[in-house]
């Protein structure tokens, strides 16, 4: 393996360089380069690598991974683990243990043109994103580093299309390199300024991001988006008629059912986990008086979707959607009538069931159901009442029109998969469309949970078990397409993945993939300034006690990658490339590893990539690193820092004063990086 280094000076030049797999990359790239290894073909060639890697591999101190305590040389050690990884399994058409394989296709792989690693028909990138997501999967390596520090190596290993072009590099001694970075910063100062202001997204916002999004916001505003109103008067539905068809049949003898306990918002400080989401009683009268006895009397079901539960002096106010259904002639059809109540209770004891909109809404519901009675598919139509606030009592809209069909896959006992499509329309008081929920596809995949002597929810296989309590979220997802007539959100959700606490008391999703478009709508015209992904990741949850105090021997990290872009009318478009992680014993994110690349109107490559590090950002003495990957720029500094130098590779050509944003160069020039936020 080789590394290279170009003198920034004449006379005797003292240096250091990491000889990596990554340096080999580097050289390689600009030997093939024309020219071969000129100063420009090695300038351009440490850009593209450091790019696609978010750090300098040949200037990284290389350390073991217990060893390691900058981000950089963590990030080096997981992605030499990567190497070795990809050795081990024998991977890119390399015998097993073949390291000197391994490297040398990485080494072809590599272009001065391109973040894209590949040689003939084999993608390199994919290969090398695979092994560095095993790498960090594996518990010793979560108990140092997250998944969140690798954030910009693995999005730009993902890259595609334009998003995988190299910058220019930019060759230059101090005289050169100081008009660099004033021309890098002037650039910089006037890119973010174009797009972002101070004061947040506000009707006199002058960046062009802020002014879009605050025409989404009020596009938005006030409107509950109504996935909570189709989750659960849907599910309070479909419990409803699986209630009556196993009364009706003898398989229980139980005249209510409940379903989603613990995840109603609550100002309950006692047991708020014993309120059910959905419940549903069969009655003998159509006014929903008298309790059913036997099959023979079931004649009316009553159901509630609760959405809030407050307190008024001893007074427990639940903020609901009622509903009556009622079975008709023809098996597996059903009536229903809804309408929002609030519904109080004194000591457990119903005192009041008050109207809060003074119509009420009808539709129908036609189900299939299997052997076991159980209902397997069902369509819904008709309208459904006004929606609540996302954990609050008031009334965001008047109706809804609901018009969905779903299925239901019961592979279990409270083990089963739903899957829904259709559409969900939000009305004004005064008829107008307030929304349109469009869902193209929503899965939601539970699991069976049970309870313990006290109540609480646990595992079934806990040792605390003592009976089943029906089922919980395991994993779900679905794509969906929210429409105002200002504003449009088309993107999907993911749950993929959930674990149990080391207690087997709490349950988490431990994956979590978002991503979509935000728009603004003016008539036909659409635009786009938002498009992006976000994953949330969860790790150790498995080793945490849910049940002691969070701390530095008792904690899980949350890991959080975004990857998107940022555009407005006339103005840059900037790539965005984020990663953190904090720990749950933690106030403050404990990393950060991001980069941005600015790209000039109807650019294929970019202008500028900058990438910014910081580590030990929960303590004291947090240290940050920016750089600019093709002009070798590069600021340093901790949080203490009053003065930062900037470098040009191992030269210092100017000092930036924290207090007032000026740097200062050598020559005794400066520029102002004061964004007036």
């Amino acid at each position: 393996m080789r590394s290279v280094v170009v003198p920034a000076a004449s006379g005797t030049v003292s240096t250091n360089a990491a000889i990596t797999p990554f340096s080999e990359m580097a050289v390689a790239a600009a030997a093939k380069a024309s020219g071969g290894l000129s100063a420009a073909n090695v300038s351009q060639a440490k850009a593209t690598v450091q790019t696609l890697l978010g750090f300098d591999p040949i200037a990284v101190d290389v350390k073991p991974l217990a060893n390691a305590t900058t981000p950089e040389q963590k990030q080096m050690a997981v992605l030499l683990g990567s190497v070795a990884q990809l050795a081990a399994a024998g991977s890119l058409g390399c015998n097993a243990g073949a390291v000197d394989c391994v490297v040398s296709t990485l080494a072809a792989a590599t272009s001065t043109t391109t973040l894209k690693l590949s040689t003939g028909s084999t993608d390199v990138s994919a290969a090398l994103q695979g092994a560095v997501a095993t790498v960090l999967a594996k518990p010793e390596v979560q108990a140092v580093v997250s998944s969140a520090e690798l954030g910009v190596a693995v999005a730009n290993l993902g890259c595609s299309g334009t998003t995988c072009a190299a910058p220019a590099a930019v060759e230059s001694g101090t005289a050169t390199a100081i008009a660099s970075a004033k021309s890098l910063f002037n650039n910089l100062r006037s890119d973010w300024l174009a797009l972002f202001s101070g004061g947040g997204a506000t009707a006199s916002a002058t960046g062009a991001v802020n002014q879009q999004a605050f025409k989404f916001r009020t596009a938005m505003r006030d409107v509950q988006v109504p996935l909570d109103v189709l989750a659960k008067d849907t599910s309070a539905i479909i419990v409803g008629i699986d209630l009556y068809n196993d009364y009706k049949a003898g398989r229980t003898t139980t005249p209510n059912r409940g379903k989603g306990f613990g995840v109603t918002p609550s100002q309950l400080i006692a047991d708020p986990d014993a309120i059910s989401a959905v419940g549903c009683t069969l009655y003998q009268d159509s006014a929903l008086t008298t309790q059913a006895s036997n099959a023979g009397n079931a004649n009316f079901i009553g159901c509630r979707a609760t959405y809030f539960v407050s307190l008024a002096g001893n007074t427990t106010q639940h903020w609901r959607h009622g509903f009556t259904l009622n079975p008709g002639s023809e098996a597996g059809s059903f009536t229903y009538a809804t309408r929002a109540r609030r519904t109080d209770f004194v000591n457990g004891a119903q005192v009041a069931n008050v109207a809060l909109q003074a119509d009420g809404y009808s539709g129908t519901v036609t189900s299939t159901t299997n052997g076991d009675g159980h209902v397997t598919a069902v369509t819904i139509k008709g309208g459904l009442p006004g929606a609540f606030e996302q954990g609050g009592s008031a009334l965001v809209n008047t109706r809804h029109t609901i018009d969905i069909s779903g299925t239901r896959t019961i592979s279990a006992p409270k083990t089963e998969a739903v899957t829904i499509n259709g559409s969900l329309i939000a009305y004004k008081a005064d008829g107008n469309v307030e929304g349109t929920l469009e869902v193209k596809s929503l899965t939601a995949n539970e699991f069976p949970v049970s309870r313990d002597a006290n109540g609480n929810f646990v595992a079934p296989q806990s040792p605390s078990a003592v009976a089943p309590a029906g089922g919980d979220l395991f994993t779900g997802g679905g794509q969906i397409v929210w429409t105002t007539p200002g504003a449009k959100f088309d993107g999907s959700l993911q749950l993929t993945e959930s674990a149990w606490d080391k207690s087997l008391r709490s349950h988490l999703p431990t994956k979590l993939v978002a991503s979509g478009r935000f728009s603004t709508l003016d008539g036909s015209n659409v635009t786009e300034f938002l498009t992006g992904t976000l994953e949330l990741t969860v790790t150790g949850y498995g080793n945490y006690d849910a049940g002691l105090a969070d701390s530095a021997s008792n904690t899980f990290t949350t890991a959080m990658s975004f990857k998107g872009t940022v555009t407005a009318p006339q103005r840059p478009t900037l790539e965005l490339t984020l990663g953190t992680s904090i720990g749950s014993h933690q106030d403050n994110v404990a990393s950060v590893n991001a980069q941005y690349r600015s790209f000039a109107a109807g650019a294929t490559a970019p202008t500028r990539v900058v990438t910014l590090t910081g580590s030990a950002l929960d303590t004291a003495s947090p240290v940050y690193t920016l750089t600019e990957a093709a002009s070798e720029l590069t600021l340093t500094w901790d949080g203490s820092a009053a003065t930062i130098p900037l470098r040009k590779g191992g030269t210092t050509i100017g000092s930036l004063n924290r207090g007032n944003g000026l740097l200062t160069f050598t020559d005794q020039t400066f520029v102002s990086l004061d964004l007036g936020f």
